[in-house]
């Protein structure tokens, strides 16, 4: 006989440790408490009620379908939209529906609060289930590979291969590129820009966004209040903000970070946004100004190994 499944909104203020238990558990991570309540309580574009639908058998928590609201600019519309994460169903109780039974609860009732676009960054698992069943109704857009440069070949390899002993082989193999590990791009812009470092998000963010936003048929509103939540309220991450500028004339931004990752220390450029007028001469020059500074924090032992391109749009 098949289970029995309630579907609803979390409780705010007694079901958080059963979520970050339930997340724990499925992706073999922790959720700190501080970034569930960043994520679900502070986004300016969230309700009171944290659109997170839960999956209850025998009043346990069992799976979770979680919404982040935002807005999108779609052609020339500007749509309240729904990026789709933090999927999870215990161990337990897949294979038994109960994704699709979360997926279609939230989708209803996130169309009821007025919001019409629904997008997400779906796992390998995940995309095969929406690309092999149409009745899903999702439209893949575009594949998001990240683009990667290797800066220490030796200490990549040897993380990347879980026997110790073929690890030290192949970081002994590629030894001889250690001396390149740190060498920068040998390019140069043709043109010159002045690349400062921002601490906070200013107006000029915007004045690049609002130039941005025609070119492309689809991306997420990135105002004011969304770039200071995402990248400057963000309670684990700490982010560079670089512009471009050329007679004053603010020509594009990167947003960058670092994070630990399997023993690599990686240098990411998280956003950028890039005037046509500019075009590759900008993004080389942020590209070079950006990555000379990471370089500088290896005199406090947190050497970039890896970078990595991990564009949000």
């Amino acid at each position: 006989m098949p289970l029995e499944f309630k579907i609803r909104l979390i409780n705010k203020h007694n079901e958080i440790e059963a979520f970050r238990e339930l997340f724990e558990r499925v992706f073999n991570t922790k959720m700190t408490r501080n970034l569930w309540e960043w994520k679900y309580l502070e986004n300016p574009m969230m309700p009171n009620q944290p659109l997170i639908y839960i999956a209850e058998h025998e009043k346990k928590m069992v799976g979770a379908r979680s919404l982040l609201p935002t807005r999108m600019k779609f052609e020339n519309k500007i749509l309240n939209a729904i990026q789709l994460c933090d999927t999870m169903v215990h161990p337990n109780y897949r294979r038994m529906g109960l994704f699709r039974k979360m997926n279609r609860c939230a989708i209803e009732d996130a169309r009821k609060r007025g919001f019409s676009l629904f997008y997400g960054f779906p796992t390998q698992m995940l995309g095969k289930i929406y690309k092999t069943r149409k009745s899903l109704g999702w439209q893949l857009v575009s594949k998001k590979t990240p683009s990667i440069k290797i800066f220490s070949p030796k200490k990549v390899a040897s993380s990347q291969i879980s026997n110790k002993v073929l690890g030290k082989i192949a970081g002994m193999a590629l030894r001889f590129l250690s001396p390149y590990k740190s060498k920068l791009p040998s390019m140069t812009p043709e043109k010159s820009y002045d690349i400062t470092e921002e601490k906070l998000i200013t107006e000029e963010f915007q004045k690049v966004w609002k130039n941005f936003s025609s070119n492309f048929k689809i991306c997420t509103v990135r105002n004011k209040e969304y770039m200071e939540w995402r990248f400057v309220k963000h309670p684990e991450n700490d982010y560079r903000f670089f512009i471009a500028r050329k007679n004053k004339e603010p020509f594009g931004y990167f947003v960058t970070g670092i994070a630990e990752n399997r023993n690599l220390v990686e240098g990411r450029i998280i956003d950028y946004i890039i005037k046509d007028d500019g075009g590759k001469e900008v993004f080389l020059s942020l590209l070079l100004a950006s990555v000379s500074i990471w370089f500088m924090l290896e005199f406090s032992n947190r050497y970039i190994h890896i970078l990595c391109f991990h564009v949000i749009l």
